[in-house]
C-alpha cells in the first residue's frame, strides 16, 4: 500500500515538473522571437497575432514581433489592456513615450507600458 502511494505521488510530481518545464521553454521561445518594446521604440499598425501570458502581451503588428507589460487604462482603471485587445485592433506607440494607444471601434484607449 505504501508503494502504491509512493508511485502515485511520484507520477503526480513528474507530470507537474514536465508541464512546468514545458511552459517555461514556451515562454522563453516567445521572449527570443519577440522584441521587448522600450521607450525608444515607435510602432503603428494593426495587430495580426496576439498571445497573452502571465501579464505579458506578445503581439505581432504588421510583421513586427513585440512584447511588453501593461497596466490599466489611463482614463478608466477598470479596463485592462489584456481584456480589451483583439486581433485587428490598431496599436500606436510613439518614440519617447510610455503610452500605448489602442484604436478600437472608433475609440482610442491609452495604456501605460511598464
Amino acid at each position: 500500500m505504501k508503494l502504491l502511494g509512493f508511485i502515485v505521488i511520484f507520477l503526480i510530481l513528474s507530470v507537474a515538473i514536465f508541464f512546468t518545464v514545458h511552459d517555461s521553454s514556451r515562454i522563453k521561445k516567445l521572449h527570443d522571437t519577440h522584441h521587448k518594446l522600450t521607450l525608444k521604440d515607435s510602432i503603428c499598425g494593426r495587430i495580426t497575432n496576439l498571445y497573452i501570458e502571465k501579464g505579458v502581451s506578445f503581439i505581432t503588428v504588421d510583421d513586427k514581433n513585440i512584447f511588453f507589460k501593461t497596466s490599466s487604462n489611463r482614463s478608466n482603471s477598470s479596463i485592462y489592456f489584456t481584456e480589451l485587445i483583439e486581433l485587428g485592433d490598431s496599436l500606436v506607440k510613439k518614440s519617447g513615450s510610455d503610452a500605448i494607444l489602442v484604436y478600437k471601434n472608433d475609440k482610442y484607449y491609452s495604456f501605460v507600458m511598464r
